[in-house]
């Protein structure tokens, strides 16, 4: 093929399409730009997104308390805080968790003035482990000094408390003096 267009036809036209591809590699360049900065922008607003929520989550935790609250015992004293006197109730709650014996829980207790006057039986819920027998506890409850009249309600096996399999009702009356043991000695 026989080019017959003048040197300056030619110049222009090369001129030209040097202008054109330059001006690809101009628009290449931009979208490559803009794509990089959208990224940048994206991912300082999910750092500054996620730096706010952590900050949020620190407040938050300083604020709480840093001891978990302890559950309230299930011990019902509705009605009976101004007839009882508070250091016979926990001198009774401290020697039972005291005289039980290793291997079993107390689940539910029922106090009432009467109960607590030693006028009428106290009801407790024991949950026991395989190896506690129901006469150690009542036995272990009787040593204490705590209770008299101490008897076993019912036993039965249950699934209420895990790995806690032998349930025990026990009926027993609360004596006169509960912080003291049989020897007459304080109760811890």
């Amino acid at each position: 093929m026989i080019n017959l267009l003048s040197d300056v036809k030619k110049t222009e036209i090369r001129a030209a399409r040097t202008n054109t591809i330059l001006l690809r590699y101009i628009a290449v360049l931009t979208v490559a730009i803009l794509f990089i900065g959208g990224t940048i922008f994206v991912s300082w607003q999910s750092l500054k997104t996620s730096e706010q929520s952590a900050d949020a989550q620190i407040e938050l935790t300083q604020s709480s308390p840093s001891t978990p609250q302890a559950p309230e015992p299930p011990v019902d004293t509705t009605g009976i805080a101004s007839a009882l006197d508070d250091q016979k109730v926990s001198s009774i709650l401290a020697a039972i968790g005291a005289s039980l014996p290793t291997g079993s829980i107390l689940k539910d207790i029922s106090l009432t003035h009467e109960n607590v006057q030693g006028t009428a039986p106290v009801t407790l819920t024991v949950y026991s482990k395989q190896g506690s027998s129901p006469g150690t506890i009542t036995s272990a409850l009787t040593a204490a000094g705590v209770f008299t009249n101490v008897s076993i309600t019912s036993t039965s096996s249950s699934n209420e408390v895990s790995g806690y399999p032998v349930k025990t009702e026990i009926s027993a009356t609360v004596t006169a003096n509960p912080g003291q043991n049989q020897q007459g000695s304080i109760m811890p």
